[in-house]
């Protein structure tokens, strides 16, 4: 796994630097972002899904993940209920319990260590949680909140679930589009895993901890422990194997992503707290990355 590790968070090193050394300024992030989750992967994600048949096998795919998704956010509005969780910590934890770096990061793994042609699974993952992210975690985010940002939380406008809807169709109906258009479509979708790669580490200069303890621990909790089982519980029980396993698994691992963040802050919630979670847990992933095998090794 090392020979993965290294180059992921060699590039991650380089977007840093590049925020040391001032090559990037303050507000070259958000543009870099905006490339990313508005063009490169929208089209990283069609091309994959466009070049895959669909079958039976990625119905149990879809529901192997959305099913523990729903549990995630069942538990974290059961205890809400029970006055266990604090309102505004439960509009957090609907989002961060399940929400992680499944593309910034988890694309850029998997193409490692699965090869580009398991991109189209992991991009109809994605389409499932991103799904769940903009239509029910932003419905109840904006319940629990009581804000209610204009334009935020509608599918119909989501580019990254529209760019998986248009590619199952593409695909399920057999038309054939110009190679010359699904070769420029590809060479755009991969500029994502770098950039994406590069925009994490830039986003993480210059941040500090600064959030208590416990709700930091309860946020990275959920998200590298709790919503893995639940996960492997689920798997289980729909007989997800091999690859398609694999693929899920890490991606159920992944730390707590950055569009996490820009949520908090459309809904004036505790925005630093997930900052610190984003922090915590991408420095923790470094060690449950390394543990992967051993733990695919336990679990097959």
């Amino acid at each position: 796994m090392l020979d993965i590790i290294l180059p992921v968070f060699g590039v991650m090193l380089v977007g840093f630097l590049a925020r040391f050394f001032n090559v990037l300024g303050e507000n070259a992030n958000p543009v870099i972002n905006d490339y990313i989750y508005y063009i490169s992967m929208p089209f990283l994600i069609f091309s994959k899904i466009y070049s895959v048949r669909l079958g039976i096998e990625h119905l149990m795919l879809v529901l192997a993940n959305a099913i523990p998704i729903l549990i995630s956010i069942s538990i974290v509005v059961s205890l809400w209920k029970l006055k266990i969780l604090h309102q505004e910590l439960a509009a957090l934890l609907v989002i961060t319990s399940f929400f992680g770096n499944i593309i910034y990061l988890g694309f850029p793994l998997i193409e490692l260590r699965f090869g580009s042609e398991a991109l189209a699974t992991a991009s109809i993952i994605s389409f499932v949680y991103n799904v769940f992210l903009f239509g029910i975690g932003i419905a109840l985010v904006s319940f629990f909140s009581r804000r209610k940002p204009a334009g935020e939380g509608k599918i119909s406008s989501n580019t990254l679930i529209l760019s998986c809807i248009l590619g199952a169709l593409f695909s399920f109906s057999g038309i054939s589009l110009p190679d010359a258009l699904i070769k420029a479509i590809s060479a755009i979708g991969s500029t994502t895993a770098p950039l994406a790669l590069f925009s994490i580490g830039a986003f993480l200069y210059g941040k500090s901890l600064s959030s208590p303890p416990s709700k930091l621990f309860l946020v990275c909790f959920f998200k590298m422990l709790v919503f893995p089982v639940i996960f492997i519980a689920v798997s289980s029980i729909f007989g997800l194997s091999g690859e398609l396993f694999e693929i899920s698994f890490l991606e159920a691992l992944m730390p707590v992503a950055v569009t996490n963040f820009v949520i908090a802050q459309k809904f004036k919630l505790d925005s630093k707290l997930v900052a610190d979670s984003i922090i915590i847990s991408t420095l923790f992933f470094v060690l449950v990355l390394a543990g992967f095998d051993f733990m695919l090794g336990l679990l097959i």
